[in-house]
């Protein structure tokens, strides 16, 4: 953090020093700012890069290229026999489920009707009895 402050103001200060205030005459034609301020890009832009440079990823996650296939062909192709094979064999033992839904519904049909018989025996029976323990 330091390096980059550092770096930072000298940046900023290097130009301004650079700068001349009246003009002279000159061997070189230099931009304004001069060869500190040139010194001074080019030394942040290598910080720059340094610090870009630190911060990137490797290996790149989103780079698939060369990355050898992790499951050969045979291996692929025989587990999708198998499945193909189980939907085959789970549809055909479910294919008549709406007709073996209504048979069991029928069967609960005549079970409740058996069901209603028998209570009304019972009742029947409940009042035979009260009738046969009242005499005594």
């Amino acid at each position: 953090m330091a390096l980059r402050l550092t770096v930072l103001i000298a940046a900023l200060a290097l130009p301004a020093l650079a700068a001349e205030p009246e003009p002279r005459t000159v061997i070189f034609d230099v931009a304004k700012g001069g060869v500190l301020g040139g010194l001074a890009t080019a030394a942040t832009a290598w910080v720059w890069s340094r610090v870009r440079r630190r911060t990137q990823i490797e290996p790149d996650p989103l780079n698939v290229r060369g990355v050898p296939q992790s499951v050969k062909e045979p291996t692929c192709e025989a587990k999708h026999q198998a499945i193909e094979a189980w939907r085959e064999e789970n549809r055909d033992s479910h294919k008549n489920l709406f007709d073996r839904m209504s048979e069991a519904e029928a069967r609960l049909g005549v079970l409740e009707g058996a069901l209603g018989e028998i209570r009304g025996a019972y009742r029947s029976i409940d009042d035979k009895l009260t009738a046969l323990m009242r005499r005594k």
